[in-house]
C-alpha cells in the first residue's frame, strides 16, 4: 500500500501509470485511502489533484464533497473536469448541488464540464440537462448541448436538433450544430487500419523537412526511427504511437529511456502506453534494472 501510494505522488512517472495505482488503492477497501485522496486535493501539483479527484469520486467519497467543490475553482481545467465527475459520481444532494451550481455560473469551461458530467447521472443529471436547455441564460444552453452529445439518446439529439433549429443565440446554434456533426459521425475508438509507414502524411511532412523523399521498405522504417530520436515533440510522439502498434524488441531501450527520464509530458505517456501496448502483443518487457533504469530514475 505505501508503495502504491507513493507511486501515486511520484510527479516524473506517467499519469497513465499513477492512474493505475490509483485504482488499486481505490478498490483495496482500506479506510486510509479516502484520507489520503483527501490530502491530495490540497497537493501542489495539479496532476496529483486531479489523480485525488477521481479517487474520492470512485470511492464515492461523501466527506470528500466540499474538497471537490473547492477543486471547481482550480487553476487546471482537467483538475476541474475531475472535480465534476467525481461530485456526480458521489452523487448525493451537497455533491450534485454543487455541479448544478458550476453549470449556472461557472466560466465557460467549467460550465462544459459539469453539463458533461451530468450526463452520467439519469436520475438527477438528465432531468437537469432537459431544464438547463431551455433556461434564458444563453451559456447554460450552450453548455448543455454537451452534456446532451454524451447522453446518445433519441430524446437528447431531438432537444440538440430543436436547439440548432429554433435558438435565437448563434453560438447555441453552432454549438448544437457541430454536436449534430459529431453525433452522426463513426464513435472515434473505433480502431482502424493504420495506413504503411510510407504513406503516413506526418512522417512524409517530416522527411519534407529534412529534405528527403519516402520510400518504402526498409528506407521508410529507418525515416520512422529518425524521426523518434530528432523530430519535434508532435512528430516524436507520432513515431512512438505507431512503434506500438508495429514496433519490436529493439524499441524497447528508446522507450525505456524516455519513460524513465527527467522530463515530464506528453512524451512519457506516449511511451508508457506503447510499452503497454507491445506487452500486450506478446513482447517479453525486460526489467528496466537491466538498462540500469527503474523508479530511482
Amino acid at each position: 500500500m505505501r508503495l502504491l501510494a507513493n507511486v501515486l505522488q511520484e510527479e516524473s512517472l506517467p499519469l497513465a501509470l499513477r492512474t493505475r495505482a490509483l485504482a488499486a488503492l481505490a478498490v483495496s477497501g482500506s479506510p486510509g485511502v479516502s484520507v489520503l485522496f483527501r490530502q491530495l486535493t490540497k497537493s501542489d501539483q495539479h496532476a496529483q489533484r486531479q489523480i485525488a479527484a477521481l479517487g474520492l469520486g470512485y470511492t464515492r467519497d461523501s466527506k470528500g464533497v466540499d474538497d471537490l467543490q473547492e477543486l471547481l475553482s482550480d487553476a487546471s481545467l482537467n483538475v476541474r473536469r475531475a472535480a465534476c465527475l467525481a461530485l456526480v459520481a458521489i452523487g448525493n444532494k451537497p455533491a450534485l448541488e454543487c455541479v448544478a451550481d458550476a453549470l449556472i455560473s461557472g466560466d465557460d469551461d467549467l460550465r462544459r464540464s459539469a453539463a458533461e458530467a451530468l450526463a452520467n447521472h439519469p436520475e438527477e443529471g438528465y432531468p437537469t440537462l432537459k431544464e438547463g436547455a431551455f433556461l434564458d441564460d444563453v451559456l447554460v444552453r450552450k453548455a448543455v448541448v454537451s452534456g446532451l452529445q454524451r447522453v446518445r439518446q433519441s430524446w437528447a439529439t431531438q432537444i440538440i436538433e430543436k436547439l440548432h433549429l429554433e435558438d435565437e443565440q448563434w453560438v447555441v446554434k453552432d454549438a448544437a450544430a457541430q454536436a449534430l456533426k459529431e453525433l452522426a459521425q463513426p464513435k472515434p475508438f473505433i480502431p482502424r487500419p493504420f495506413p504503411p509507414v510510407y504513406n503516413l502524411p506526418w512522417l512524409i511532412a517530416f522527411a519534407g523537412e529534412q529534405g528527403i523523399g519516402v520510400s518504402p521498405g526498409k528506407a521508410a522504417q529507418d525515416l520512422l526511427k529518425l524521426a523518434f530520436k530528432e523530430g519535434n515533440e508532435e512528430q516524436r510522439i507520432a513515431a512512438i504511437s505507431y512503434l506500438g502498434i508495429f514496433g519490436d524488441s529493439s524499441d524497447i531501450l528508446p522507450l525505456y529511456q524516455i519513460l524513465y527520464s527527467a522530463e515530464i509530458g506528453e512524451l512519457k505517456e506516449a511511451a508508457f502506453d506503447a510499452l503497454w501496448q507491445l506487452a500486450a502483443a506478446g513482447i517479453e518487457l525486460p526489467p528496466p534494472a537491466q538498462f540500469g533504469l527503474g523508479l530511482s530514475n
